[in-house]
């Protein structure tokens, strides 16, 4: 009742949902005495509203009529405002020439990185399916080393079928590939399955405080867990770096199981104190984020090149001191 009639009908008038978004799933709507007005209302506010400090949300219209795209050209920032509390601006991610949509991302970072079937899957809360240019094009997340010449990408499309090779032509490659794929898949899952048992015992080790003998014995199964999740991920970025022959493999840089495979990599090669694999692993990482999302600023593709400089700049920190 706050708001004047005026601003109802400007929310009104924005993206409702047909089905209850995943905020208000819990809500028992023959118990509520909601009204068909009130419900719109409370759709539009979860689906349209932008977080501001990560514990507080607000609508903003000029915000929430922008569209989405998985490959956007602008972010949204929140700033102090003064009177007016906070304000939201976007944020250019690269160039954006005079008459260009402006587009933004209803999907995390971490969300653009995955295949298009899970982003189309993320994006059903908004009631749409996306049809932006990488949603409707080869699948550019999940590129396969061709099982023939080893040196050019495969990639699918929403169908299933994948692309011919680009150096040498080969198309007949899809039950290879998608065989290869889903085995690199259930790796992964293993790997995963391993650095959760890490990260627990990691959690534990955290309360083990006291020094008798079972609170050692369990800092070294905790240490002994790390080190085993450690050559599991270095183990699997050596073999997305192997030499042509060494098995179908997805792209090292084309990736997402990749890219996720290089970001924990890098991690284990730092703190293991090879360099050289560590800047490797690193640039995989951020060729990957800045060919899927256009190159553009993204807080994965800083991360991934500090990273790269940084075991850089150690490398040759350390072939001056040798020196």
């Amino acid at each position: 009742e706050a708001l004047g009639q005026e601003e109802q009908q400007q929310i009104l008038s924005l993206c409702c949902p047909a089905e209850l978004p995943s905020g208000l799933r819990g809500l028992d709507l023959e118990a509520s005495s909601l009204t068909e007005q009130e419900l719109s209302f409370l759709k539009i506010l979860e689906v349209c509203s932008s977080g501001i400090d990560g514990t507080r949300s607000a609508l903003f219209l000029h915000v929430a009529s922008a569209n989405h795209s998985c490959s956007p050209n602008a972010v949204l920032r929140p700033e102090p405002g003064g009177d007016r509390g906070v304000i939201m601006r976007f944020l250019a991610l690269r160039p954006i020439r005079e008459g260009d949509e402006v587009t933004i991302s209803y999907l995390a970072e971490g969300g653009l990185l995955q295949p298009t079937a899970r982003r189309r899957a993320s994006l059903r809360a908004w009631g749409f399916q996306c049809s932006c240019r990488r949603c409707t094009e080869l699948d550019d997340t999940r590129g396969m080393r061709c099982t023939c010449c080893g040196r050019s990408q495969c990639w699918p499309n929403l169908q299933g079928q994948w692309s011919p090779c680009q150096s040498c032509g080969k198309s007949d490659l899809g039950r290879s590939l998608a065989q290869a794929e889903a085995a690199w898949w259930h790796h992964y899952g293993d790997m995963l399955v391993e650095e959760a048992a890490a990260a627990r015992s990691a959690r534990a080790r955290r309360w083990a405080f006291g020094l008798g003998p079972t609170q050692r014995a369990q800092r070294r199964g905790t240490r002994l867990r790390r080190l085993r999740w450690m050559d599991a991920v270095v183990e699997a970025q050596a073999k997305l770096l192997g030499a042509q022959g060494d098995g179908v493999r997805p792209a090292a840089d084309g990736h997402w199981l990749a890219a996720h495979i290089a970001r924990a990599a890098t991690e284990a090669l730092l703190w293991r104190g090879e360099l050289e694999q560590a800047t490797a692993a690193a640039r995989c990482w951020r060729q990957f984020v800045k060919g899927a999302l256009d190159g553009a600023l993204t807080y994965d593709s800083a991360v991934a090149l500090e990273s790269e400089a940084a075991a850089a700049m150690a490398s040759g920190a350390l072939a001056e001191a040798v020196g």
